[in-house]
């Protein structure tokens, strides 16, 4: 998958296998200036130091039938609560609620990775770059 992110705050997932056919995509209350994904969360910066954020599995419709596919989805939303405040879970289409950085500033650039320590715990991280040349790290 490729993420693309527009300044007119949309957001959508293309399939590079199938010549670039959106598979999904959501909107954002504010126009986007980066965006990157990790294979499990898709996650954008705002021009009003906001982080948007979108489960895949869910977003994509691609929840695997059985335990250990709902597993998945409640670890992943556990830790993105873990990382970036209690009580943040993801609607029925995917989307986390908003989340301001400290500067409300631009978001310049996002990184993230959800996956598991080498102790099996798992884990999720987001970085965000800011216009005004701070860094955010929200983790768990």
């Amino acid at each position: 998958y490729v993420a693309a992110a527009a300044a007119d705050g949309s957001m959508s997932l293309l399939e590079w296998r199938r010549g670039g056919v959106s598979v999904a995509s959501a909107s954002a209350a504010s126009p986007l200036r980066c965006c990157a994904c990790d294979g499990s969360l898709m996650i954008a910066g705002s021009e009003a130091g906001q982080l948007f954020m979108w489960s895949l599995a869910q977003l994509t419709g691609q929840q695997a039938a059985g335990a250990a596919a709902a597993a998945s989805v409640e670890g992943e939303a556990g830790q993105v609560s873990q990382a970036l405040g209690s009580g943040l879970m993801a609607g029925p289409d995917g989307l986390y609620p908003p989340v301001s950085c400290p500067s409300r500033a631009a978001v310049n650039g996002v990184g993230v990775a959800v996956g598991a320590t080498a102790g099996g715990a798992g884990c999720c991280s987001v970085l965000a770059a800011m216009d005004d040349g701070l860094l955010v790290l929200f983790s768990n």
